[in-house]
């Protein structure tokens, strides 16, 4: 055969991959990520809570203190604790 008579063809790209569905690494890192954000917003909402028991507990025994050296005395024993910890 004669090579001047052979159709030649140009040579073609693969097609790109596509968009949707993403490969499996991307769902991973997707659910990796809201798992961060939820653990975050859990931490985030406990330390709330711990602080406004915090409040609480300062704020009802300084109320419940009868006198000012009361006061003085709960607030002394409160940081004393927060201290401890």
């Amino acid at each position: 055969m004669d090579p001047a008579s052979l159709p030649l063809r140009d040579i073609h790209q693969p097609p790109a991959p596509p968009f949707w569905p993403p490969a499996p690494g991307w769902w991973l890192l997707a659910l990796a990520v809201l798992a961060l954000l939820a653990a975050f917003w859990w931490w985030r909402r406990r330390e709330a809570r711990r602080r406004a028991a915090i409040a609480r507990l300062f704020d009802s025994a300084v109320d419940a203190a009868p006198t000012p050296a009361a006061e003085l005395a709960a607030i002394s024993e409160l940081l004393r604790r927060a201290a401890r910890r």
